[in-house]
């Protein structure tokens, strides 16, 4: 029977040898090969990695579509980023790769290419506030103040915009079926306010709408003219109380006179 520290022993001196020997060797080899025969080498390394275990694992396919769709909202969120600090036209892949941990490749596989993943961008966006706008008040001073907060407690949202109108696409715009879709709905529900009799009847429920975006939208879009006008940052409490009790009343006004 042998001796469990001279197996011990002989062990370790036997994996330090042959760890010797895989690098002396692993490097004379690759040396020798060519570019493609190391390429179609590491394809195949790739492929049995996957494929360890797979037949013991039946629901693998869901594993990966979970770890697929948490690779597209981390590209998703980099891409946000990346055109809040360079705009659509300055997004670059690399960059976007980059912040969200991936290959490049990995993200031209998820969304096509660089004007796909900004397209993907702005379409988010408006169903992200179409989202929002099924929590928003049915009363219009309300919902002014709901979305007053709800876009001052997002202001980096507003520069993929700014951005935008700055360096106007030479095409449609990105992601412009899902933003009229949301603005079309925004104007249903003003019409739908005016014939509930609860909106003064004659006003054009489009050009009424992009009224309200601008007063909601401005502060958090241009702090810098809030501050100036005001005299008040937009993050100062009294600013925001002021704000609030001015579109309550502008709110009211835009009722039917009684």
């Amino acid at each position: 029977m042998l001796d469990r520290s001279r197996k011990g022993s002989a062990s370790a001196a036997a994996a330090l040898l042959g760890r010797r020997g895989g690098l002396r060797g692993g490097k004379a080899r690759a040396a020798s090969l060519s570019a493609r025969e190391r390429s179609e080498i590491a394809r195949h390394a790739a492929r049995a990695r996957w494929a360890v275990g797979a037949a013991d694992r039946p629901d693998s396919a869901e594993p990966r579509a979970r770890g697929a769709t948490r690779t597209r909202r981390r590209i998703l969120a980099a891409a946000v980023r990346e055109i809040r600090a360079h705009g659509p036209s300055g997004a670059r892949l690399a960059r976007i790769a980059r912040i969200a941990a991936v290959h490049p490749n990995t993200v031209r596989a998820a969304f096509g290419s660089r004007e796909g993943l900004v397209r993907e961008v702005f379409a988010a966006n408006a169903r992200a506030l179409r989202a929002a706008g099924n929590a928003s008040p049915a009363d219009l001073p309300e919902a002014l103040v709901f979305w007053q907060r709800f876009l001052l407690q997002r202001p980096g949202g507003m520069r993929a915009m700014l951005w935008e109108a700055l360096e106007p696409p030479a095409g449609r715009l990105a992601g412009a079926d899902e933003r009229r879709a949301l603005w079309r709905a925004s104007v249903d529900g003003l019409e739908e306010l005016q014939r509930m009799g609860r909106l003064r009847p004659g006003l054009d429920a489009r050009y009424l709408q992009l009224a309200l975006v601008s007063l909601t939208l401005m502060p958090a879009a241009l702090p810098q003219m809030a501050q100036l006008v005001t005299g008040l940052s937009t993050s100062d409490p009294r600013f925001r109380e002021g704000q609030e009790t001015f579109l309550k009343e502008l709110g009211r006004l835009l009722a039917p006179p009684s």
